[in-house]
């Protein structure tokens, strides 16, 4: 029996085997009762090592694909093949794969910054700081609340850039914005479990309430953030989800109207409101845009991040609640046990004390508005007035509208096979409603921007083309 090694592979030739011989009895290729090859002859025919033979033979024997006889060797068991379905699905899958893979795929991903631009060299000379105050307290379980260091820099933070003045004692850290809303999800959950959410919405958010037993009450969002007059005048449920200073996915700001309204309607029925925060030092004109957690600091739940001004995979994030709250909902982070990697608060800390973190988001504010701006150009150059581009000149996203056409989920898929990557509003609706294009260029380039526009073009033309 002849078995194809590639001992290049950074795969070990154990899983390889193992891989191989199972793939073979899946698809009935081994067909039930059939003997296999002793561990001999395998190693003489495919010089892999005896050890290596018998250990797999092992591992399918106690998985039951295999059944030993002593003395007389080892046979494929009854009952284990999958034959035809197997190869159906096998057949799927690859023919998918190659109809949809492409190397030079051009992806306006949503969410990501340009990771080529960040300050690698920095960020070590901060990690290497964090590590050399390694003692037995950072390598034991941190602080639920976070590691004081970060929590004031935060504060500094806050203050002089959002204007948010608050003490550290009401700065919790998470490990990103998920966990700060499933955080907020367990502790609200010995009540009503409504949640009042923006229409459409990021979708984690929804996930993350949804699967936690909420139900969504969402609320029609337009040019000026969500519809405070579709607000049930008797709310079940004691929470409002908002992204008020750059909504995802729409990119519209909430009203300075709306935001009076919605935060007297939060007081009055004894409500909170989440204000996602995401990406809201990225403006590109004026001022940043005032928090909600500024008109009333006693109901507002400020959630921030560091996945779009640093980098995503630090899974680094924060929420500045009300004092009233604040220990209580530690009390609810300790029961889970949720708790950040202290290296990493100390490295963000020492980042931020630094300078590198606030001359960091200058420079990458000004690389973002020249890509904002070439985006928007390239797009209306190749559709003129057939769209409308909706983005508040904020942040790394452009949500496009075309005027005689609203996408599906399934339309944006179709795109990939003239080689681009797009978003579409629909996968963020709460009931599956056609919208938009979303166009991330956060992390492309500016040479990627203007060919994959182009590409954007074909495909747009060619999905509203079968249409027409």
């Amino acid at each position: 029996m002849y078995i194809e090694i590639d001992r290049s592979l950074r795969n070990p030739i154990r899983n390889q085997l193992y891989e191989q011989l199972l793939e073979r009895i899946l698809k009935g290729e081994l067909a039930p009762g059939t003997k296999m090859p002793s561990s001999r002859h395998l190693h003489e025919k495919n010089n892999i090592s005896r050890n290596i033979i018998i250990e797999v033979y092992e591992q399918l024997s106690s998985e039951g694909y295999l059944e030993g006889k002593p003395g007389k060797g080892t046979w494929v068991a009854e009952n284990v093949i999958l034959g035809d379905s197997y190869r159906r699905r096998t057949q799927t899958e690859a023919g998918t794969e190659k109809k949809t893979k492409r190397k030079d795929l051009i992806r306006f991903n949503c969410g990501i910054p340009d990771l080529k631009q960040f300050p690698v060299k920095k960020w070590k000379r901060s990690l290497d700081y964090a590590w050399s105050l390694a003692d037995e307290k950072m390598l034991s379980y941190p602080p639920v609340e976070g590691r004081p260091e970060l929590r004031t820099e935060i504060c500094d933070y806050l203050l002089l850039v959002k204007g948010i003045r608050v003490r550290p004692e009401c700065v919790i850290m998470t490990s990103g914005t998920s966990e700060t809303l499933l955080l907020i999800a367990s502790h609200f959950s010995g009540g009503a479990r409504e949640l009042i959410i923006e229409d459409p919405v990021i979708d984690f958010a929804a996930d993350i309430f949804n699967q936690s037993g909420y139900k969504l009450r969402g609320i029609p969002v337009d040019e000026s953030g969500i519809d405070t007059g579709n607000l049930p005048s008797k709310p079940a449920g004691k929470l409002i989800f908002v992204s008020p200073s750059h909504q995802f996915p729409t990119g519209c700001v909430l009203s300075a109207k709306r935001r009076v309204s919605l935060v007297d309607y939060a007081a009055r029925n004894g409500m909170f409101i989440i204000e996602d925060d995401y990406d809201s030092e990225f403006r590109y004109e004026g001022y940043p845009l005032r928090s909600l957690f500024l008109m009333n600091p006693e109901i507002v739940i400020h959630a921030g991040t560091f996945s779009k001004n640093m980098f995503p995979s630090i899974r680094l994030g924060y929420m500045v609640v009300p004092e009233s709250i604040a220990s209580d909902i530690l009390i609810t982070k300790e029961k889970h046990q949720m708790r950040t990697p202290a290296q990493i608060q100390l490295a963000a800390a020492h980042f931020m004390k630094s300078g590198a973190f606030t001359r960091n988001i200058a420079r990458m504010k000004r690389i973002y508005k020249r890509k904002h701006s070439l985006i928007s150009q390239k797009l209306s150059d190749a559709f003129g007035g057939d769209i409308e581009i909706n983005s508040n000149a904020a942040g790394m996203h452009l949500n496009v509208s075309h005027k005689r056409y609203e996408f599906s989920a399934d339309d944006c898929r179709k795109f990939e096979e003239f080689g681009v990557r797009v978003d579409c509003e629909a996968s963020y609706s709460l009931n599956g409603k056609k919208g938009g294009l979303l166009l991330g260029f956060g992390n492309v380039s500016e040479k990627e921007i203007a060919e994959g526009i182009k590409r954007l073009k074909r495909a747009v033309d060619s999905v509203i083309g079968r249409i027409e």
